[in-house]
């Protein structure tokens, strides 16, 4: 499966690239400080409303969501509980542990909102809603990275009024064989036509591993195969796509209107410089779907 990689910062306006800069480093999984998950009552980032083209006047304020562990990192928003609302999913790096928050309605929105540990792994770096088995429930999956290396599946309990009970999860790896890949980020994405839904993910190169120089095919750009039975997770399978550096923000969208979903990621450059990337440029860049 051969992909073209397209670079996109000239078409992408200023403003945008500030955003995309802010969320990279607002982003950092490497502070030691607590973090906070932040809503804004001045401007709905929970609607599906239009993004305008200019700041909203005044103050923007905060309202925390949950503080009650280390390293918050990056927020995932689906509607896990079928009441029309979007609900938030957050992996939580330094604590270790992935959470899943529901959205009170406007009554409790500003206040910190229930939420239920959907699973406790190592080094969790990013997560994000999915119904991978198919029967109607939305489960979360988590990308790892530090000396985990391993993406999880958390399954939730179908029986919704069990969400909130930390019990009713059960979390499980996807094995695949990898001597160090640094999970940084993922989404679902209908691959192959077949079976349900598949996992495209991304890491980065690891510098030093437990002391040892980093591999230099480790950072990758790549996709776990579904099986029939997606809960069958020992027939998994993981396909590389391309080497890369840093990937930082992976999205699915159909950038050339072909009618098939492209892959478009953020690559940070710097000393992580994987085999046969060294003097190219990079940064925000979409790679076409080779279906078409």
């Amino acid at each position: 499966m051969r992909i073209r990689k397209r670079h996109m910062a000239p078409l992408i306006h200023p403003l945008t690239l500030l955003m995309i800069t802010m969320l990279m480093f607002t982003g950092c999984a490497e502070c030691d400080r607590r973090a906070e998950i932040e809503v804004s009552n001045k401007f709905d980032i929970l609607s599906n409303s239009d993004v305008p083209d200019t700041w909203p006047k005044g103050f923007w304020r905060h309202h925390t969501i949950d503080d009650s562990s280390l390293g918050a990192d990056g927020t995932r928003f689906g509607d896990i509980n079928g009441d029309g609302l979007l609900d938030i999913t957050t992996p939580w790096e330094q604590g270790g542990i992935v959470r899943v928050y529901i959205n009170p309605g406007n009554k409790g929105l500003k206040d910190p909102w229930p939420q239920v540990t959907a699973g406790e792994v190592g080094d969790p770096e990013d997560s994000f809603f999915v119904d991978l088995d198919g029967d109607g429930h939305l489960d979360v999956v988590s990308a790892c990275e530090g000396k985990t290396q391993s993406m999880f599946v958390h399954w939730a309990p179908t029986d919704r009024s069990k969400l909130l009970n930390p019990a009713a999860w059960t979390t499980k790896p996807i094995p695949f064989n990898s001597d160090a890949v640094r999970w940084m980020y993922a989404f679902a994405m209908q691959i192959d036509g077949k079976a349900g839904v598949d996992i495209v993910a991304a890491s980065k190169y690891a510098l030093q591993i437990d002391g040892k120089a980093g591999i230099e095919d480790s950072a990758v750009l790549g996709w776990f195969q579904s099986p029939e039975n997606s809960r069958d997770m020992a027939s998994w399978r993981r396909h590389r796509l391309l080497l890369g550096t840093w990937f930082m923000t992976l999205r699915p969208s159909d950038i050339d209107k072909d009618g098939d979903l492209d892959i478009v990621t953020v690559e940070e450059k710097g000393p992580y410089l994987a085999k046969g990337y060294q003097g190219k440029e990079l940064g925000v860049i979409w790679y076409e779907n080779p279906a078409r």
